[in-house]
């Protein structure tokens, strides 16, 4: 993942999975201690954007009990520390 934009508790990053690039969005929970910076968040994630095809209902039809969910949760943890 690569950081493009902090705006307030937002972040605007380019993800990549399987040499695949999609620009995402989310809002991280921002804790400050001394010269140390740590950000969490959470972004969900279509995996069908990144070529994961792999018994999608968008794509194959009559799955039943063996279809897969689309959408996959990703937990973020950013740490920065400030520079001497």
């Amino acid at each position: 993942m690569e950081i493009t934009s902090v705006s307030g508790n937002h972040v605007e990053a380019n993800l990549t999975i399987k040499g695949i690039t999609h620009p995402v969005g989310f809002d991280v929970a921002v804790n400050v201690k001394g010269d140390q910076l740590t950000a969490t968040g959470k972004l969900v994630i279509d995996r069908t954007r990144y070529e994961m095809k792999f018994r999608s209902g968008n794509f194959f039809k009559d799955l039943g009990d063996t279809l897969i969910y689309n959408d996959f949760e990703l937990n973020v943890n950013i740490a920065a520390k400030a520079a001497a």
